[in-house]
């Protein structure tokens, strides 16, 4: 009988633990998901791709400024037009980053602290699957607005590269007819 007494304390010990265990594991996991997230970020917060941005707000400001017909050509005219606007598309794009970046420290914070309170006991096992359901959607639908904004910011890139060559044609010209340097 004693030994029952202690067999069954230890049971439920153990399978505490496990919960714990696993729920220590998916934390670990939701880390990961939170820093491969942060790192795609990083990829386009790189200079290049801000350096391409800029330059296309200079471009498309040259063509507010001095621009007052459209080109006559047809191809030319719609590839400045949708230069512009994917020029607005990059716009939303880096503005969404930032909100990502924001979105990233919270959830990195608020599974450290689940982590921590695993791994100190304070939350039951009922709390532990809550707090980590929630937590899983959180980082689910991060990373698929993150993944939704990259494939757009590379249907951009797409329009950039067809319509930059007819651009430039456009701004030579406007430049040439103006006297402009």
């Amino acid at each position: 009988m004693k030994y029952l007494l202690l067999i069954i304390p230890s049971i439920a010990l153990l399978s505490c633990n496990t919960i714990n265990r696993e729920a220590l594991i998916k934390t670990d996991s939701l880390l990961t998901v939170i820093n491969s997230i942060d790192t795609l970020i990083a990829v386009y917060e790189l200079d290049s791709t801000q350096e391409r941005y800029k330059n296309m707000q200079k471009e498309v400001e040259f063509f507010g400024m001095y621009l007052m017909n459209f080109p006559e050509n047809r191809e030319q005219r719609d590839d400045v037009a949708e230069y512009a606007n994917s020029a607005k598309g990059f716009k939303r794009f880096f503005n969404n980053l930032k909100t990502y970046q924001s979105n990233i420290q919270f959830s990195r914070k608020q599974i450290e602290t689940l982590n921590a309170d695993i791994n100190n006991g304070t939350l039951t096992d009922e709390e532990i699957e809550k707090y980590l359901s929630e937590e899983i959607k959180a980082v689910s639908e991060l990373h698929n607005m993150v993944s939704e904004s990259v494939e757009k910011y590379n249907m951009l890139c797409s329009v950039y590269n067809k319509c930059k060559p007819s651009v430039i044609l456009v701004i030579d010209s406007v430049k040439k007819a103006n006297r402009i340097q």
